[in-house]
């Protein structure tokens, strides 16, 4: 949930939050069905700024989590700084509900439980798809598929793919994972218990201490080649993953960072996902705009029972949300999309 002050939207908001709530108990439901261990950790998480006055920013949302129904309460430094090991931000709203875990963990358990008449193929780039009457050709550098049914859920790739091109765009973002770090190191920062920040502002940095004692760090977002980051331009978004985690912690040694990988997120211009039938049988969703996992499960989820000429409660609460609103054309959405990014990178220069 991204930080609002829009009390007037509560409506819309409010069933936004049923969304998310539904993709939570997805998540928990299948932990608890297949036993996995992703470590699930309702810890919550911290919206949090290095700026005083986006205290009127935190205390409106925190009347509109209040009217939701969710804990929360407002931190200053000092007290904050005793939560997270870092004296960095000035202010930050605590909202209970939200949850860390293992992402890797939880996609690995989900494979593993997929039935024998289904076949994964990893690594394979879908080049570009055609209908051929009723069958639609899937087109992959090693081969093809012959299909009457699809579901598209490739999120960040839609676009690419000419799928609802003209309602969602994809953006890239970067991140950094440090080694776990050593027993005195932790204690040098507090031996904080793990939590999540996320940005008051939208281009700051989403940072995290996991359960395993590593920091974790994204603090890029760019309109940029989906297609690929080679390793030097990788590189250079590496740099400022070490500078954000030098500003939070430099108590702790300057090269931390052991992995660092891009990936893509799909945006629409209205926030809304992209959940419908497109064609006699191909079927669509995605364009999470970073809502989280358990969204895009959910959405997975009931987009197969769609498919299969099934309803639930679920695709009609889902099909109530508003839809995707049109983009302007490809010139002027990615000459606006770069002005709003450099303009939301100077608003947020001192959280990044």
């Amino acid at each position: 949930m991204m930080v609002s002050t829009q009390i007037k939207n509560y409506p819309a908001i409010k069933k936004k939050t049923s969304i998310y709530k539904l993709g939570i108990e997805v998540i928990k439901k299948f932990i608890k069905d297949y036993q996995v261990e992703c470590e699930w950790n309702e810890c919550g998480k911290y919206f949090a700024s290095t700026k005083l006055e986006d205290e009127y920013k935190l205390i409106n949302f925190s009347k509109i989590l209040t009217k939701l129904g969710y804990e929360n309460n407002l931190l200053f430094q000092n007290e904050l700084s005793k939560k997270i090991g870092t004296s960095f931000y000035k202010i930050a709203l605590y909202t209970k509900g939200g949850i860390l875990l293992h992402p890797a963990k939880l996609v690995r358990a989900m494979i593993s439980a997929l039935p024998n008449n289904v076949k994964l193929y990893e690594n394979t780039c879908l080049i570009r798809w055609i209908k051929i009457k009723d069958f639609y050709i899937c087109k992959f550098n090693n081969g093809s598929i012959k299909t009457k049914n699809i579901i598209f859920a490739t999120n960040g790739f839609l676009k690419s793919l000419g799928i609802k091109k003209h309602y969602n765009f994809p953006l890239t973002l970067t991140a950094s994972m440090t080694r776990k770090l050593t027993d005195k190191e932790f204690k040098l920062i507090g031996s904080p218990k793990e939590w999540g920040v996320l940005p008051v502002r939208p281009m700051g940095a989403t940072i995290r201490m996991t359960k395993s004692k590593r920091i974790l760090i994204r603090n890029t977002v760019e309109f940029y080649n989906y297609k690929g980051m080679s390793n030097s331009e990788l590189k250079t978004r590496v740099l400022k993953h070490k500078l954000g985690i030098e500003k939070r912690f430099p108590q702790l040694p300057k090269d931390l960072i052991e992995s660092s990988w891009s990936g893509v997120v799909s945006r629409s211009r209205n926030s809304s996902q992209i959940f419908e039938k497109i064609d006699k049988n191909v079927f669509v969703a995605g364009c999470y705009n970073g809502s989280g996992i358990g969204v895009g499960t959910l959405f997975g989820e009931q987009i197969a029972i769609k498919a299969s000429n099934q309803n639930s409660e679920q695709i009609g609460l889902i099909e109530t949300l508003d839809k995707p609103t049109r983009l302007p054309s490809d010139y002027l959405l990615n000459l606006g999309i770069k002005i709003r990014l450099i303009y939301e990178s100077l608003r947020a220069r001192a959280d990044i």
